[in-house]
């Protein structure tokens, strides 16, 4: 099927793994969910939050940021990309707490983060603070409305912090 759109729609994405090598056209893949994304929020009554996180310097990121529904900056140094993703992980626990209070989910808008070379900051656990927030995040997101959505030039089981960690099973996609 070479040549052909492949479109999968929302509705059956949990997570999302785009991995390939440098140019083959990952951080488009990105660009277009997150211009998606930011199109469902012009038309919902709840918008989609969008968060942006880069291990490396994207030139796809810098014309995505700012989109509607973002949440803070675009994150690129490690400092940022550890507040994004605490303040998503913060988010999906608080989301716990009321579904275990009140046994449901209350309409609340799809959190989705969009995280372009992800394995710079987590191979081999090489920041354990992220490495740790992204495995929060899809072991536990898909329950409450977040989805992450990474991408990798080095699709090894290192990249998910050490060789065997099981986060590879949780990416839907």
């Amino acid at each position: 099927m070479t040549g052909q759109t492949v479109t999968i729609p929302y509705r059956y994405l949990i997570h999302v793994l785009g991995a390939g090598t440098t140019g083959s056209g990952k951080s488009t893949m990105l660009s277009s969910a997150i211009y998606q994304t930011q199109k469902a929020n012009s038309n919902a009554a709840l918008n989609n939050l969008i968060v942006l996180a880069t291990g490396k310097m994207s030139a796809a990121f810098a014309k995505v940021n700012g989109v509607l529904g973002q949440q803070g900056p675009l994150a690129t140094n490690d400092t940022d990309i550890i507040n994004a993703l605490g303040w998503a992980v913060a988010l999906m626990n608080e989301r716990y707490r009321v579904l275990e209070k009140t046994n449901k989910l209350v309409d609340q808008p799809a959190v989705h983060i969009f995280f372009d070379e992800f394995q710079e900051l987590t191979e081999d656990a090489r920041h354990p603070v992220v490495t740790e927030l992204v495995r929060q995040l899809v072991i536990k997101g898909r329950g409450c409305g977040l989805h992450v959505w990474a991408t990798t030039h080095k699709a090894t089981l290192r990249m998910f912090g050490k060789a065997g960690n099981a986060l590879k099973g949780q990416f839907s996609t």
